[in-house]
C-alpha cells in the first residue's frame, strides 16, 4: 500500500528513482512557467534509465543517512487536472498517478511514475521547456538527453519490465477495518424473546376490557405494540453483522474498472444476506412519527448490489480504478445474519479492463452466534425514556 511505501521511502536517498520536494508544486492559478516545473520532473523520470518505478515525494525534505523530514503541504493537486496538463502536451501518454497521503499527521503526496516506453517529449514549447527535447533524470538531477541516448531509447523499445496489475480480494470488518483477511470471524447474537402477548401495551396502563378484547383509551396516539415490535426489531439487528470487501493491487500497474462478483450458496434456511437499505426498519413509540424521516442515501450507481438467486445470492461490487500498490474498498456494507454458528464460503471473481481473464479466489466468512435469552423487562422501560 502507498502508506507503507511512503514510510519506507523516507529512509532512501534521492537518485534516478526518487526525488524529495519540501514544497508543493505551483499549479492552480499558476503561470505556464510555474506549471512547467512539475511537467519537467515527471518527463525526466519517465525518460530515466531505470528498471524500477520512480517516485516524487512532495512534502518531505531529504536527510542523508537518516529518515527524511516530513514538512507537509497545504493542499493537493487534482490528479485529473495534472493528467490533462501533462498528457495534452507530450508525444505519447505518460503513465503516472498523483497519490495524496498523510504521514506523521501531515499532508504529503507521491507522484508514482512506472517504467514505460521512451523517449517522451513535448510537441510544443511550454514555459521554459522546449519542444522535441528529451528531459531525463540523471542521478539526483534533471538534464537533457543527448542524441546517442535518445537513439538507444528508441531502439530498445519498452523496458524489459513486466507491467501488470495483480489483484486479490479480501473481507473487511470492524470499526477501524481491523479485520482484513480472506477468512474472518464475526460475532453475533441469536436472541430468544418472549411471545408478543407477554409484552404490555405501550402507554396504556389500565386498558378497558370489553368482551375479552383490550380497548385503548380514546384519542390514544401511542403505538401500543411498540414494546413487542421493538423486541422483534432488536432481535433481527442482533443477528446481522456488516462485512465489507476490498481489492488489493500488488502489481506495478493500475487496474481500471475493477469489479468483483461474489457467489454465495444458501446452505441453511436461517442464513440471510442483504444490503444496508434492506435491514429491518426501527419501530417508533407513536403511531404518527412527527419527526423527519431519516435521510435516504441517493445512489446513482451503488458500488454493492446484492441479488437473490435460485441457490443463494450474487453480490456485485464496483470498485473503479485501483492504483498499483494500493487498496480499494467498497463504501456500502453487506449485512449477513444467521441463527446458529455457520461457515459461509464465498467464490469471488475479480474483473478489470487490465486483466486478460478474471482472477478467481475463495473467501470465507464465519458467523460465531451466541445464544441468548431475554425477558420482557429487558425491552420495557418507562415511557419518558423511550426515543
Amino acid at each position: 500500500m502507498y502508506r507503507e511505501l511512503a514510510e519506507s521511502l523516507l529512509y532512501e536517498e534521492e537518485g534516478p528513482t526518487l526525488d524529495f520536494k519540501s514544497q508543493q508544486y505551483q499549479f492552480e492559478g499558476a503561470s505556464d512557467s510555474e506549471k512547467a516545473e512539475i511537467l519537467k520532473d515527471v518527463l525526466a523520470f519517465a525518460n530515466a534509465w531505470r528498471r524500477a518505478d520512480a517516485f516524487i515525494y512532495i512534502g518531505a525534505a531529504e536527510v542523508k543517512g537518516g529518515r527524511s523530514k516530513i514538512i507537509g503541504i497545504k493542499e493537493h493537486i487534482d490528479d485529473a487536472k495534472l493528467q490533462q496538463l501533462i498528457n495534452s502536451k507530450t508525444s505519447r501518454p505518460v503513465e503516472f498517478s498523483y497519490v495524496p497521503l498523510k504521514v506523521d499527521g501531515k499532508r504529503v503526496a507521491l507522484i508514482h511514475i512506472p517504467v514505460q516506453q521512451r523517449p517522451t517529449y513535448l510537441l510544443k514549447n511550454y514555459g521554459k521547456l522546449l519542444k522535441d527535447t528529451v528531459y531525463i533524470r540523471r542521478g539526483s538531477s534533471t538534464d537533457t538527453a543527448n542524441p546517442d541516448e535518445i537513439a538507444r531509447m528508441g531502439s530498445a523499445g519498452a523496458p524489459t519490465v513486466e507491467r501488470a496489475a495483480k489483484l486479490s480480494a479480501y473481507l473487511v470488518a470492524g470499526v477501524h477495518s481491523e479485520l482484513f483477511d480472506k477468512e474472518i470471524t464475526l460475532s453475533t447474537t441469536n436472541a430468544e424473546i418472549p411471545d408478543e402477548a407477554e409484552f404490555p401495551l405501550y402507554g396504556v396502563d389500565y386498558p378497558d376490557v370489553k368482551f375479552g378484547i383490550r380497548v385503548a383509551p380514546f384519542n390514544n396516539f401511542d403505538n401500543e405494540n411498540f414494546y413487542s415490535e421493538y423486541a422483534k426489531w432488536q432481535q433481527a439487528m442482533w443477528r446481522y453483522e456488516g462485512v465489507n470487501l476490498a481489492v488489493k493491487n500488488t502489481g506495478n500497474s493500475v487496474a481500471r474498472d475493477v469489479k468483483v462478483v461474489i457467489t454465495l450458496n444458501k446452505t441453511v434456511d436461517h442464513l440471510n444476506i442483504c444490503e444496508k437499505d434492506d435491514l429491518p426498519q426501527k419501530p417508533y413509540p407513536t403511531k404518527y412519527n412527527l419527526s423527519l424521516p431519516p435521510t435516504q442515501s441517493v445512489r446513482n450507481r451503488p458500488d454493492v448490489l446484492c441479488e437473490a438467486t435460485k441457490d443463494g445470492w450474487r453480490v456485485v461490487v464496483e470498485l473503479g480504478k485501483v492504483q498499483a500498490m494500493d487498496t480499494a474498498m467498497s463504501r456500502y456494507l453487506l449485512w449477513v445474519a444467521a441463527k446458529e454458528t455457520i461457515e459461509i464460503p464465498m467464490r469471488a471473481e475479480i474483473y478489470s479492463d487490465d486483466l486478460s481473464q478474471p482472477v478467481r479466489e475463495e473467501l470465507k466468512l464465519v458467523l460465531d452466534v451466541l445464544q441468548q435469552t431475554y425477558s420482557v423487562d429487558d425491552f420495557v422501560k418507562p415511557k419518558d425514556q423511550d426515543s
